[in-house]
């Protein structure tokens, strides 16, 4: 699962935007700050003069440093840091509240795939024990000692446990396709991978089913 939270720190891109908010926000501080920082500009000259060209035998040079800063802007200077900093607390509750609204998608899909395959064992073994108890009851109705009763009703619960096999692999398949969108993987087309999914979930049971007869 940390991996997955990980890699969808990197990629998810609703998280890629709340921070690059935040680095913004952080840019448009500094900005508004420099506000209060002395503006200095240095300069540096040098002339060449003679009688004659190219004129290079008299020359002179000179730098220069000027250094300013704006003591009276009537506090405009102090509301644009105040708006900056309220604006940063904002990018960074929104990326703060992004981040645990991805992991909690990120955990949900996860917990839900290893529920799903924990399923697939399950209906699985349900399959095998159906399957054996519908071939008992035949047994038992050729003996004269089972009613054709019990085999009607073996033979909807053998029915029913293929059908729940069949939806653990539909759920398991839906349930990874989900993992993979939330941790960011790309896809063109999700809702086309789960049927895509399905219908080659639904290849396996045919033939399990095929299998078990």
């Amino acid at each position: 699962m940390d991996d997955g939270l990980d890699y969808a720190a990197e990629h998810r891109p609703e998280l890629m935007q709340a921070k690059y908010g935040v680095d913004a926000a952080k840019g448009a501080l500094m900005v508004a700050r420099s506000g209060h920082m002395p503006q200095v500009a240095a300069s540096a000259t040098q002339q060449w003069s003679d009688s004659s060209w190219p004129g290079d035998d008299n020359g002179k040079w000179g730098v220069g440093v000027n250094v300013s800063m704006n003591v009276f802007d009537t506090g405009v200077t102090l509301s644009k840091i105040h708006g900056a900093e309220a604006d940063l607390k904002k990018a960074e509750e929104t990326y703060r509240n992004t981040v645990d609204s991805v992991n909690l998608d990120v955990r949900s899909n996860y917990l839900g795939l290893r529920e799903a395959e924990k399923r697939i064992s399950t209906t699985k073994l349900a399959v095998e024990q159906a399957d054996e108890d519908y071939r008992i009851a035949q047994l038992r109705y050729m003996s004269g000692v089972g009613t054709n009763t019990d085999v009607l009703d073996a033979q909807v619960a053998l029915t029913q446990a293929k059908t729940n096999y069949t939806k653990s692999l539909y759920d398991y398949n839906t349930s990874k396709t989900a993992l993979e969108t939330s941790i960011g993987v790309p896809m063109e087309n999700p809702v086309t991978a789960v049927k895509v999914q399905a219908a080659k979930t639904a290849e396996a049971a045919k033939a399990t089913e095929e299998a078990a007869k």
